[in-house]
Parts: C-alpha cells; sequence; structure tokens
C-alpha cells in the first residue's frame, strides 16, 4: 500500500509539472502569436503610409515636373558645356522654386534631377551640390536611366535617406535623364500617427552612414540606444516627444535582448514589461531597390493582450492542479480499463492518419492536372466563338491529353492505396526512361509559369522498374520543380548511368532550400510544407512517397540544393543491361 501511496504521490508531482510547462508553452505560444500579429499589421500600416505619400509622388511628377517647359529646359543639360550646364541650372532653379516650396508643404523632401550617365544635375534642397556621379551610390537612378522605367521604394543617399519615386524624363522621344520626388521618415511618421501609432523611428545602419552619406551631412545622426550599430536621425528622433522617458528606458532594455535578432535583417516584433505594463516593439525591416536589409522601422504600442494572457495563464495553473489532482484519482481506479482504451486508440489513430495521408495525397497529385483542365475549359469558353477550327481542335487535343493525364494518376494514386494495405503488385519490367518521361511530361510542360522542362541523357537508358511507381516519382518532383521555380524559369531532368545502376537527376534555377529543411523533406511525419514562388500549396506527402517507392526499387533519393541557387533531387533505379540479357 504504501509503494502505491508513493507511486501517486509522485504522479500527482508529475502531473503538476507537466501542467506547469504546458501552460507555460501555450502563455508563450499566445504571446508569439501576438507578436507577429503586431508585426504583420505594423507592416500593412507602414506599407499603406509609404504608399499614400508615393501617390502624392506620382501626382506631383504628372501634373508639375513632367511639363513642356521644364522638358524643353532640361532637354538641353545633357549635350552642353559645363558653362551651358549652369546656365540651365539657374534657369531650372528659378522655373520650379516656387514649385519645390509647394512640393515640401507635401511632405515630398527632395527634388533631384540627373543626368543620363547618373551625374547629379540639380538637387534642389542641396542646389550647391551637383556634378557627383551616383552610379555606385543610387541603384534607383541607374536603373531608372538604363530601364526608362519608373523605381520607387527605400534608398541611402548622400545627403539624406528616403524613400524614394525615381522617374525617366524624356523629350521628343529621347531619352534625357531622370528626376527623383522623395520624402522623408518625417512624412511617414505623420502617416502613420493618422493611422494610430504614435510613436516610431528609423534605424540606419552606422555602416552606412560612414560610407555613403557626405562627410558634412554626418552630423545629422546620432547613435541608436538600441544598438551600437545603428543611428537615427536627430530632428526625426522619437524620444524628442517622450515626455516621460518610457521609450529610451524601452530601448536601452531591449539592446542586449534583441542583439541577436537585429543581426538578421528580418521583421520581429517584442515586448517588455515596464511599470507593470507591457510595451510590443515591432521591428520592420526596410530594404532597397536591391532587395538588401538597409533600415528597421520600430514601433512603439501599449499592449494589454499580454496582460490579459499572463493573469489567464496563472488562473488556469491554479485550476489545473486541482484539476490534476482528481484525474490522478479517476486515473488510479481505472488505469485497467484506461489501459485497455489506450491500446484501441492507438490503432483507431494508426488507420486514421493513413486514412489522413491517402486523402491528402490523392489531393496533393490530383490538383496540377486539374488546374490544366479548368484552365483549358476556362480558355475554350471564352473564346469559343473568337476561334477558328483549329484552335478548338488543338485545345481539345490538349483537354483530352490532360484528362488521360489525370485518369493515369488516378489509377496510380489508387495502386498506392493498395500499396498501403500490401495489395499493390510490385512488377519491374525492363523499360525505356524516355517514354516514361514523355507520358509524364506532357501535361507539365504547359504551366502557368512558362517554365521550360527539358530532357538530357547521353545513351539511350533502361531501367528495370515499375512503370507506375516511376511515374509517380517523376511526376512529384517536377512538379514540385516547378512549385518552387520563378516564371520563366528552367528545369533539366537528366539520366546518367554506370555500370551499376542509373540515376535521375531533376533539376531547377528556382529558390532552393535551406540546409535544415533537406532532412525532413522525405520524413512522412515531419510532413514539410513551404509555399511555392505563386503562393502555390501543398501537403508535403509527395516526397514521402517518393522515397517509399524508390526505396521499393532497391534505390536511394536525396537532395543537393542552396538558397537561391535551385534544387537537384536524385534518385537511382536499377539498370536493364542488354548485355546480361543476351547472356
Amino acid at each position: 500500500m504504501k509503494n502505491k501511496v508513493l507511486i501517486l504521490v509522485i504522479v500527482i508531482l508529475v502531473l503538476q509539472f507537466s501542467l506547469f510547462l504546458i501552460l507555460k508553452n501555450v502563455l508563450n505560444r499566445d504571446i508569439s502569436n501576438e507578436l507577429q500579429k503586431k508585426n504583420i499589421q505594423t507592416e500593412i500600416k507602414i506599407n499603406a503610409a509609404i504608399s499614400s505619400l508615393f501617390l502624392v509622388s506620382d501626382f506631383a511628377f504628372d501634373e508639375l515636373i513632367n511639363r513642356e517647359d521644364v522638358l524643353k529646359l532640361y532637354s538641353k543639360a545633357h549635350l552642353s558645356d559645363a558653362k551651358t550646364q549652369k546656365e540651365i541650372r539657374d534657369s531650372l532653379y528659378i522655373l520650379m522654386k516656387d514649385l519645390y516650396s509647394n512640393l515640401k508643404s507635401k511632405n515630398i523632401k527632395q527634388l533631384h534631377f540627373h543626368l543620363p550617365d547618373n551625374t547629379s544635375f540639380l538637387r534642389f534642397h542641396r542646389p550647391e551640390k551637383f556634378g557627383d556621379n551616383l552610379t555606385d551610390i543610387r541603384y534607383s537612378v541607374k536603373m531608372a536611366n538604363k530601364t526608362k522605367s519608373i523605381q520607387s521604394g527605400f534608398e541611402e543617399g548622400r545627403v539624406t535617406n528616403g524613400f524614394r519615386y525615381v522617374f525617366p524624363l524624356s523629350y521628343n522621344n529621347t531619352h534625357i535623364g531622370t528626376v527623383e520626388a522623395s520624402f522623408s521618415f518625417e512624412a511617414v511618421k505623420q502617416q502613420l500617427k493618422i493611422l494610430g501609432i504614435d510613436n516610431s523611428t528609423l534605424l540606419i545602419p552606422k555602416s552606412l552612414v560612414e560610407t555613403i552619406d557626405f562627410a558634412e551631412e554626418q552630423h545629422n545622426y546620432e547613435i541608436s540606444l538600441i544598438s551600437g550599430a545603428y543611428c537615427i536621425e536627430k530632428q526625426f528622433s522619437h524620444y524628442l516627444s517622450d515626455t516621460t522617458g518610457i521609450l529610451e528606458k524601452i530601448d536601452k532594455e531591449l539592446k542586449d535582448k534583441i542583439k541577436d535578432k537585429l543581426e538578421q535583417n528580418n521583421s520581429f516584433s517584442t515586448y517588455l514589461e515596464i511599470n507593470d505594463e507591457y510595451y510590443t516593439s515591432n521591428f520592420v525591416s526596410i530594404k532597397n531597390f536591391e532587395n538588401k536589409h538597409v533600415a528597421y522601422i520600430v514601433t512603439y504600442e501599449l499592449d494589454n493582450h499580454i496582460s490579459i494572457f499572463q493573469k489567464e495563464h496563472y488562473i488556469q495553473l491554479g485550476f489545473g492542479i486541482v484539476l490534476s489532482l482528481v484525474l490522478v484519482i479517476l486515473f488510479w481506479m481505472y488505469f485497467n480499463y484506461n489501459q485497455k482504451i489506450k491500446e484501441n486508440n492507438k490503432i483507431l489513430n494508426k488507420l486514421n492518419q493513413d486514412k489522413d495521408r491517402f486523402i491528402s495525397i490523392l489531393a496533393h497529385d490530383l490538383k496540377n492536372p486539374f488546374n490544366s483542365l479548368l484552365g483549358f475549359t476556362d480558355l475554350l469558353l471564352m473564346n469559343i466563338r473568337e476561334y477558328d477550327i483549329q484552335e478548338i481542335e488543338s485545345i481539345v487535343e490538349m483537354l483530352n491529353q490532360a484528362s488521360k493525364s489525370t485518369y493515369n494518376l488516378l489509377v496510380d494514386l489508387l495502386s498506392w492505396a493498395q500499396a498501403q494495405s500490401g495489395k499493390l503488385p510490385f512488377e519491374p519490367t525492363n523499360l525505356i526512361f524516355e517514354d516514361l518521361y514523355n507520358e509524364v511530361v506532357a501535361p507539365l510542360k504547359i504551366n502557368s509559369k512558362n517554365i521550360s522542362i527539358t530532357y538530357i541523357e547521353e545513351v539511350p537508358t533502361k531501367v528495370v522498374a515499375d512503370a507506375n511507381m516511376v511515374k509517380t516519382i517523376l511526376r512529384n518532383l517536377i512538379s514540385n520543380a516547378i512549385k518552387f521555380t520563378n516564371n520563366n524559369g528552367e528545369i533539366k531532368v537528366i539520366a546518367e548511368q554506370d555500370s551499376n545502376a542509373v540515376t535521375i537527376t531533376v533539376s531547377d534555377n528556382g529558390i532552393g532550400m535551406a540546409e535544415q529543411n533537406k532532412n525532413k523533406l522525405f520524413d512522412c511525419i515531419t510532413l514539410l510544407t513551404t509555399e511555392g514562388t505563386n503562393g502555390e500549396c501543398g501537403t508535403g506527402l509527395g516526397l514521402p512517397l517518393c522515397k517509399e517507392f524508390v526505396e521499393k526499387h532497391g534505390g536511394k533519393i536525396w537532395v543537393e540544393s542552396e538558397l537561391g541557387k535551385g534544387s537537384d533531387f536524385k534518385f537511382t533505379l536499377p539498370l536493364y543491361d542488354d548485355r546480361q540479357q543476351d547472356k
């Protein structure tokens, strides 16, 4: 009896400790979700603020800058000598001086003309600064001159950093340079206040300020209390309106807490408890025209949700302790009965997981063919009265091909269900691999991303394999390559053979993957799922299915990939050797 009591006490203690850990995890999860939501909401508001200001720049260009008198005068600048350029610069400044004053009242801080070779011609905010070439400093100016298209976004500058709108200029169908209308963070800050964010600041890497800004402009910055690696502009400092000193206190306490996160250059949110109140700080990564992290916009908000989560946590913990005692008693009373239930539950869970797995695979593998069918029928419905008989026949041919492919896919998947029940026969035969490839790739070549798919082999490749299984493997790997490859990308299917086996490679020039994800791809328990380049979703079951079928052939499957450098999925199949057959 004493042993039973001791066991009961140990069970109670373990259960209570486990309950504490569970509730702590729940609290951390709720806070993490709250911070993620805050960061997303903040990013949306920041984008809305910047977009509204870009509209002002767009209007200013169309109505005030892109005028006959301005363009005619400026069209001569890039072909003139220094003396004539000075005359044009002075005339342009006089012509648009009042306009620039009007633009400043609309929060446009900079009006800057550049020559076609990216040389600064006239800075209205610093008219005495001109003649410096911006090719290696201002990517937006270089691209606007090069592509003759509008460039918009955040960018570092020699005088100041800002959100820039760079317009190409032309006169009589001749490109004559570019003009920039940009606004400072103060304008964004004002828009954020309208959207309900009262406190915000802009963090600029100290290294950028020291590298890019004119030396005489660097005094406009001071080191942030958050990190010695970042600066803030003095005139826009959030501390100026911080009458209670709470923002300074938050930044000082954040310094050690977020050091590692800052170095990752990604958006994130965090929180602090100060004077019994919770404050969230939301760091939104700002990228330049080259998609490189160059700043953080940081916002500060009082957050009552986290306080509520904390109170709920302690209530749940107290209730859980009482409940755990009751559960232990019930557990003791019905120990034998519950053991039986657990055994039955394991069996039921296994059956349920198998069912869910099959349904998920069915949805996963049927999605792409049905997309093709729907796309062709939509195209036919919208244009049937305009198409001639040859165009209709062509589409009907593709519909017929896609339908056959979908039917074959359904047969394959039903065969997989038989395999799980032990009823699917494994029937390897001598096959020409290119024939299998052609059957699989035909419907996949017609894809909305305009991705090319090519087949490469040095010699005709023959394998000993089950045709249905190999087609399922190829279909999944090529579909995945399409999913994670950008529009107009390229996929190659390569067959190589040695004396023992054939190695098939499905190679793409897509987005690649991180090292830590490689080992999870073929795990049917982890089921790693990632969105494609156009937001495509998947179940994560395709690759585990490929692994199962490859290993059925005695082969192996693996991936070689780096982020941003594409992926190579490789698997091996037994080689059919004509010489051995002859013997």
